[in-house]
């Protein structure tokens, strides 16, 4: 549901206005927000190093706290960036992981999900609560069966069932379900069906398929809140002809209830050629030489099957935040910026910010700011030259 780390190989941490080219027609409706870099968070050697980042999250308090998988752990900074202390380790007992990832409140709980051992509960000093854990079969889905990911404020958890890709990709399931149910892992509510079709690829250089992730997936992007309050999903197919071109954005309550959706006209971006060959080669060149092919062929096989698309999905990543905005990552187009649109509540575009092309941003909270306007404190991460991550933060405001 949240973004990988990607690559950044520098960050300036001067204070300074991120900027980018001039607007589109429609940003004339709504202000341009500025986004200031703050406080890094990056642990140093030894205790508090980070190695791999999952998800990120921050209390009410202040505290940022790191989910690492392959660390099987949870590290936590002060506000400052300082390090404070490390939740759990390997394990099968009691506040141990196995792989620790997504991350949640529920109040002053932590919820961290793990995909073996389910959610873990924590108070805000990493003391360990308990667990919610079940793995419920479903005739639909034989494979993992629906599992906790979110605790909700009435008691329930918002659960899924995830989809093996070898499941998509052979056509024996398209759509992954999201559900509301009881502690014990009893059925409540199907809040979303999210369709997979087109989220991954399969080539064959001759050695057998590999799969990927499709570099311009049109599939629908899900998001949740830290406090898991709502859903949002965006639908980002690609257009049709005759069709004017739109994105649609959609608001789901924690009964399955759609209560707001808002249609989003866009400009598409055709895709190049040129970068359909970059792409084809960074997939294809590292698997040449042990596929007995040359560079030159292994990228022509990548380029022929893959199916390219005519255009560049509208949007490229979508996250919410709990005082119920909504933040969609839109295509990339030159430079060293991306845009994000940033709707409200009631999903009506407020404002529009460029942030760090390199920069996987993982959660965005509601930040006080000085006289009027919104402002919010965004969190992501970021990749050194040596694959090493950070946390940044960045202020948004609106100009004053």
């Amino acid at each position: 549901m949240r973004g990988r780390p990607i690559r950044i190989v520098s960050l300036l941490l001067a204070c300074f206005v991120i900027s980018c080219g001039a607007p589109d027609a429609e940003d004339d409706r709504v202000p341009r927000l500025l986004a200031t870099p703050g406080t890094v968070f990056e642990g140093g050697e030894g205790e508090g190093a980070l190695s791999g980042i999952w998800d990120v999250d921050v209390s009410t308090d202040g505290y940022v706290f790191a989910s690492e998988p392959q660390a099987a752990h949870v590290i936590v900074f002060g506000a400052d960036g300082t390090y404070v202390r490390t939740i759990g380790r390997r394990g099968d007992g009691p506040g141990e992981f196995r792989a620790p990832g997504n991350m949640s409140w529920t109040g002053d709980t932590l919820v961290v999900f793990d995909f073996r051992t389910g959610g873990n509960l924590f108070n805000v000093d990493g003391e360990y609560l308990g667990v919610v854990s079940f793995k419920r079969q479903t005739a639909d889905n034989p494979w993992f069966g629906a599992m906790p990911i979110f605790l909700l404020a009435d008691g329930n958890v918002m659960g899924f069932a995830p989809v093996p890709n070898s499941a998509v990709l052979d056509g024996a399931r398209t759509q992954q379900a999201w559900l509301r149910l009881t502690r014990e892992g009893e059925l409540l509510d199907t809040l979303a069906l999210q369709r997979l079709v087109g989220q991954d690829v399969e080539v064959d250089l001759g050695q057998g398929p590999i799969t990927r992730r499709h570099p311009f997936a049109s599939n629908p992007l899900v998001a949740v809140p830290p406090d898991a309050s709502f859903m949002v999903m965006v639908d980002r197919e690609p257009p049709a002809g005759g069709e004017r071109p739109a994105f649609r954005v959609h608001r789901i309550a924690l009964n399955g209830d759609t209560v707001l959706s808002q249609n989003v006209p866009y400009l598409p971006i055709e895709l190049l050629d040129s970068e359909i060959d970059s792409i084809a080669k960074s997939i294809g060149a590292p698997q040449a030489e042990r596929n007995g092919l040359t560079e030159h062929r292994a990228t022509a096989l990548v380029r022929e099957q893959v199916p390219w698309p005519q255009y560049r999905p509208p949007v490229t990543n979508v996250l919410a935040a709990s005082d119920g905005s909504v933040w969609l990552r839109r295509e990339p187009t030159t430079g060293d910026s991306i845009r994000w649109d940033v709707m409200d509540a009631q999903l009506q575009r407020v404002g529009f910010v460029y942030l760090p092309l390199d920069i996987d941003v993982k959660v965005i909270v509601e930040a006080g700011s000085e006289g009027p306007g919104p402002g919010w404190s965004v969190y992501g991460v970021v990749l050194d030259a040596f694959d090493v991550p950070s946390i940044v933060q960045y202020q948004v405001s609106e100009a004053r």
